[in-house]
């Protein structure tokens, strides 16, 4: 058995959360960001069965199962190495859906779809619960189904197709149409998509020169750009209202499908070896992940929200009503007779009391009094629509060897042109070391800026009295 562990941790990233700037998708085309993926030998599913209804309100022997799930309360540490699953036999939960566009089945396909899968089986960590079958599906790009693959498809009852790929990666390698369902396309990568995070002399973008599906394009884009928090709270919000079932993808179907079934199966209950199992799964079926991506996406999770309960309250806006709505929707009794997880009370709202009728008054004869009309007050000073105008005046190497902390609540940027924000600073006692000195106009006043670098290698700009120097 192979044994992942974690690799050198990285330095905190700010939040770029859904309330900051959205950005707009890139219509270009660009690679998944993860490496080329290989296929690998998979087992056939059974025809699923359908769901039974929920028992009627005949009395059973059996009580209901109570719907105990407290998110907050779980245990949300991630274990410290994980071996690479052997592939679940036939029916199990994480097995494969036989796809004849596989390399298996077909080894001239040139679209590989060895990873596709039913979440339906995974159990809660309360042991009392588990994913209903045939109503969550994950999956690679869907461009070379054959007729076989979309009858398979349609008996699982595949409703919604949600494409989290780029618009190029859309326009590229086009999904096959499935009779009956209804496609949608939510990027999660977004404007970033396929640009490196690093910048070159001039603070531009160099794309690709972080290297395909690191831990850091985890955290930087599958956890707290705007893109991918407004399209995960998008992509969650539209499973409360699905019916039949949502088959989600992405190229490969292992970095933003595999954080979409983490985020799912996090607001489901499930514990954090169920998920990593889950994601490692990708592994098995020859489509590379590494259980240290995993385990830098929670640390920074931990570190900026506490817990992945607090970051899908707080991080994707999706509130704990919600998620037990979700839950009403995706979850049944683990046991023969799979009853419903019950829905949630709808939230209470406040009626207004009824006023009391008031007396009859007589009315006053006199002549009304006409106000006088007063004029508004003219605002102390005019609204500013001026745009932020950046010039470059000069940059410079800084030799010398000198790290510093960053100070609270200070914006940063990707590019020297501070056009592209990663957020604001928040309390860390990571070393940046000094790279470069720049100064800057901007709409014509000077200010300094210097290049910083974490220990992760991601390389920043930020205002020169936004960081406190560390005396060696």
């Amino acid at each position: 058995m192979l044994t992942l562990t974690l690799v050198s941790a990285g330095a905190p990233v700010a939040s770029a959360l859904a309330n900051t700037a959205r950005l707009n998708d890139q219509a270009s085309t660009v690679t998944d960001k993860p490496a080329t993926d290989t296929s690998n030998n998979g087992n056939s599913t059974a025809k699923p069965t359908p769901t039974p209804a929920p028992a009627p309100t005949a009395p059973s022997k059996h009580k209901p199962p109570v719907a105990s799930i407290d998110p907050s309360k779980m245990p949300t540490g991630i274990p410290t190495t994980f071996d690479v699953p052997a592939e679940p036999a036939i029916g199990e939960p994480g097995s494969r859906i036989k796809l004849s566009s596989s390399k298996l089945q077909n080894p001239k396909s040139s679209e590989s779809n060895d990873n596709t899968r039913d979440l339906g089986g995974y159990v809660t960590a309360d042991g009392k619960w588990k994913i209903k079958a045939n109503r969550l599906l994950r999956s690679a790009n869907l461009s070379g189904l054959s007729a076989d693959d979309i009858k398979i498809l349609q008996n699982h009852n595949v409703r919604h197709i949600i494409d989290m790929r780029t618009k190029g990666q859309v326009k590229s390698k086009t999904d096959k149409v499935i009779p009956g369902t209804y496609w949608e396309n939510i990027s999660i990568l977004g404007e970033f998509a396929g640009a490196g995070l690093n910048t070159d002399a001039n603070g531009d973008f160099v794309p690709n020169k972080n290297k395909p599906g690191d831990a850091g394009f985890y955290n930087h884009q599958l956890e707290f750009s705007a893109s991918a928090t407004t399209g995960y709270n998008k992509f969650l919000n539209g499973l409360l209202t699905q019916s039949g079932a949502t088959l989600f993808h992405c190229s490969s179907g292992k970095d933003r499908t595999g954080i979409g079934s983490v985020l799912i199966m996090s607001a489901l209950g499930m514990d954090t070896k169920t998920i990593a199992k889950d994601f490692m799964l990708s592994q098995t079926y020859n489509h590379h992940v590494q259980y240290s991506w995993l385990k830098e996406y929670y640390r920074e999770i931990n570190t900026y929200y506490t817990n992945m309960p607090n970051y899908l309250v707080n991080g994707l806006n999706f509130s704990k009503h919600q998620q037990e709505v979700l839950k009403s929707k995706y979850l049944v009794s683990n046991d023969k007779e799979e009853r419903a997880y019950p829905a949630p009370k709808t939230p209470s709202v406040s009626v207004p009391s009824t006023p009391s009728t008031p007396a009859p008054v007589k009315p006053d004869n006199t002549k009304p009094v006409r106000p006088e009309a007063s004029k508004p007050a003219k605002p102390a000073h005019k609204p500013t629509t001026k745009k932020k105008v950046v010039k470059v005046v000069s940059v410079k190497k800084i030799k010398k060897v000198q790290f510093v902390h960053l100070k609270r609540h200070r914006a940063y940027f990707y590019d020297i042109k501070l056009k592209h924000k990663v957020g604001f600073t928040k309390q860390s006692k990571t070393k940046w070391r000094l790279m470069k000195r720049a100064k800057l106009q901007i709409n014509g006043k000077k200010v300094t800026y210097v290049q910083i670098k974490s220990p992760h290698g991601y390389h920043r700009w930020i205002q020169l009295n936004a960081v406190n120097q560390i005396k060696r």
